[in-house]
């Protein structure tokens, strides 16, 4: 299962959605990752502590779809984002409501 790292925000700018890693997690992060609509939707879903099979049950009761065929349209989406380090492969236990930004990534960032 993956999970949303914390320290890592999704921002919109001009209609694009990007994802940005607080000075907490710049090492892991470096880069500005811009994500496509669904990549943005599914990690608002998973910003509010959900892992990834979570969001794949939630997508399927949304769209009123097999979880089968969700889970093969976002498993590029979860492959990527882990490889890339914006998601962990366990639950960091630091998640707040709204995923958009830990203690560690306020602290950090001040």
């Amino acid at each position: 299962m993956y999970y949303v790292r914390p320290g890592i925000v999704k921002v919109s700018v001009c209609g694009a959605n990007l994802l940005v890693a607080t000075r907490a997690v710049w090492v892991e992060c470096p880069r500005i990752r811009p994500i496509p609509k669904l990549w943005a939707v599914c990690w608002g879903i998973m910003a509010q502590g959900k892992s990834d099979r979570e969001a794949v049950k939630v997508f399927s009761d949304l769209l009123n779809r097999p979880e089968e065929e969700i889970r093969r349209k976002l498993d590029k989406c979860f492959s990527t984002l882990a490889e890339e380090g914006y998601l962990l492969p366990s639950d960091p236990g630091q998640r707040t409501e709204t995923g958009d930004m830990t203690e560690q990534g306020r602290q950090a960032d001040k």
